[in-house]
């Protein structure tokens, strides 16, 4: 009977694989997977969104691009700041560019 059948979904860009619409996939699959020692590679970082997820675990990372401007930034995003020069810098565009900045928005 088609009712008793399990539902399936597709699931994001893995088109190929169906699983239990309520099945999170990428858990899934680390559940499964020891990495453990690994490095992980991603040469098309792009916006570092892949960076991110992993740095927060214990695995080694490669990470690169063809793009210079996605290095760039993922370089920016990951770099470490010190939090009173970073408001410090803050402070002095406020201070600086804002009032000028302000000229050029309109009243609301």
């Amino acid at each position: 009977m088609v009712g008793d059948a399990p539902r399936l979904c597709i699931q994001g860009h893995h088109a190929g694989r169906l699983s239990d619409c309520d099945t999170r996939i990428w858990d899934s699959f680390y559940e499964r997977h020891n990495f453990s020692g690994k490095v992980v590679l991603d040469p098309f970082m792009g916006s570092g969104r892949q960076l991110a997820k992993q740095s927060s675990s214990a695995r080694r990372l490669s990470v690169a691009d063809i793009n210079p401007v996605s290095t760039f930034l993922v370089r920016q995003a990951f770099a470490r700041v010190d939090e009173g020069d970073l408001r410090a810098t803050f402070e002095k565009l406020e201070r600086e560019v804002g009032p000028r900045d302000q000229t050029l928005l309109p009243d609301t």
